[in-house]
């Protein structure tokens, strides 16, 4: 009876071990797509060559999935009439590390006239914040296909910005700032 016991013992030990062990974000990251392209059609969103994300709209986010930490592909199909689609980002090698999150914009412009061609523009940002009681994080990303750098100004609704601090000055598009 007393070897029962201990076998039992050590058998509820180890399985609260084994599902302790089981934290999904010890080899996770995080990655959602954003579509940022204005004239762009709905976009389908490949990770790894397998659809992740189908029917995209333009100003529509995914929301975070979770991936394997480590190398990954992401490429970005449109649709077309007629059922079919076109390549518009061929799959670009990313590395997603299990203490970031990613986000995946697609940013440019369709007509092929435009000098600004689709392309993605990934950004990152720590899974863990600095935020606190009395802060908070921020993320701004300058995403806007042929609009000049951009200045960036924190005020209360309806401020006058002429008297406002200036928190960053010329973010550049395809660029972020904290």
């Amino acid at each position: 009876m007393v070897m029962w016991i201990k076998n039992s013992v050590l058998a509820v030990a180890f399985a609260g071990i084994l599902v302790g062990c089981n934290d999904d974000d010890k080899f996770n990251s995080s990655l959602q797509a954003v579509h940022a392209s204005k004239d762009a059609p709905l976009a389908n969103v490949l990770v790894n060559g397998s659809s992740q994300w189908t029917n995209v709209d333009f100003g529509t986010g995914s929301g975070y999935s979770r991936f394997f930490a480590g190398n990954a592909t992401v490429a970005v199909e449109v649709q077309l009439p007629g059922n079919a689609t076109a390549t518009v980002i061929p799959a670009t090698s990313i590395f997603l590390d299990r203490n970031n999150e990613y986000t995946v914009f697609v940013v440019g412009e369709a007509d092929s006239s435009s000098s600004f061609s689709v392309e993605p523009l990934v950004v990152s940002k720590p899974k863990q914040g600095s935020a606190s009681n009395t802060s908070l994080d921020v993320q701004v990303v300058h995403a806007s296909a042929g609009v000049a750098d951009v200045d960036l100004y924190v005020t209360a609704p309806g401020a006058d910005l002429n008297s406002a601090s200036l928190m960053l000055r010329w973010l550049t598009r395809g660029r972020q700032g904290f």
